[in-house]
């Protein structure tokens, strides 16, 4: 082989070369650029849900606040009524299939059946 000849195929291969090395080229910046647009979609995706559960923990805060006032209140209620109940007893008397309540026999045994219970 002469030398024109040796010139001219390592020209072709190098060119050869250098096509396959831009195509890889291509498909790596391609790839990069699929990613960083997924990492930028992902990390939009993260925020938004990190404010949504910031959001939803300050909810939940505030609804553990309001169910404690909740059982608090209902504790006072409860112990009011109770209250109430003790400070009344009133009586129930039964007499021809009608009940009256009478604070009047509150203290006879023989016709006191009993106070009324408020069940909660």
């Amino acid at each position: 082989m002469d030398l024109e000849a040796v010139k001219v195929l390592l020209a072709a291969q190098d060119k050869t070369f250098k096509t396959a090395l831009d195509i890889i080229v291509e498909q790596l910046k391609s790839r990069i650029q699929h990613s960083e647009e997924t990492i930028t979609d992902l990390v939009k995706s993260l925020e938004f849900t990190q404010a949504e559960v910031k959001e939803l923990q300050n909810e939940v805060s505030v609804l553990k606040t309001s169910n404690n006032d909740n059982k608090t209140t209902i504790e006072i209620m409860k112990s009011q009524i109770e209250e109430l109940e003790r400070r009344t007893n009133y009586q129930e008397v039964t007499t021809g299939g009608t009940t009256f309540v009478s604070p009047v026999f509150k203290n006879n045994p023989v016709v006191n059946p009993g106070k009324r219970q408020l069940k909660l």
